[in-house]
């Protein structure tokens, strides 16, 4: 799981953002850009491949904070090369039947 946080999110507030990222127990990769509350960064940092085990198999997942190129932070997955890229590679590697690697 790749969670993208955009932030300077005018739609769904950080605080949100940061107990759904508690909630699903997310580590940190890259900067943080806006203050989070019991967010740790992963812990073989700086990078997350598969870093957690779920039933048995080893998976991939972290969140990473993105800043707007522009506009609202919602929209970041939209506006952000950044972003795109990294989705890209995640899929990427799921297609190749690796585990993605999610990088600051």
């Amino acid at each position: 799981m790749l969670f993208v946080y955009g932030t300077a999110d005018s739609i769904t507030p950080g605080p949100t953002m940061n107990y759904l990222a508690t909630s699903a127990r997310l580590g940190l990769v890259g900067p943080e850009r806006e203050p989070l509350q019991a967010i740790q960064p992963v812990e073989d940092g700086p990078s997350a491949t598969g870093n957690v085990r779920v039933n048995g198999k080893t998976v991939t997942q972290a969140m990473k904070q993105y800043a707007p190129p522009r506009g609202d932070g919602h929209d970041v997955i939209f506006d952000s090369p950044e972003v795109q890229a990294d989705l890209q590679r995640f899929f990427q590697a799921l297609n190749d039947g690796q585990p993605p690697t999610i990088s600051p």
